[in-house]
């Protein structure tokens, strides 16, 4: 009579910790995409002047 219950939680764990794993994975491939992008903008702001600017900026972000 137990096994049926346990059986279900099982399920729904394994079920649940398959979802965070795909979050996860998601995330990763959200930063590959993004980081290419992060360079073009550092390089358009580059090229237009702005790095004083957008160091700072960087900067402010990484300490919040």
């Amino acid at each position: 009579m137990v096994l049926i219950p346990l059986l279900a939680l099982l399920f729904l764990v394994v079920a649940e910790q398959n979802s965070e794993i795909t979050k996860a994975q998601d995330e990763v491939h959200g930063v590959e995409f993004i980081m290419p992008l992060r360079t073009l903008q550092q390089n358009l702001a580059e090229h237009r002047g702005g790095l004083p600017r957008i160091k700072t900026v960087i900067l402010i972000r990484r300490a919040v």
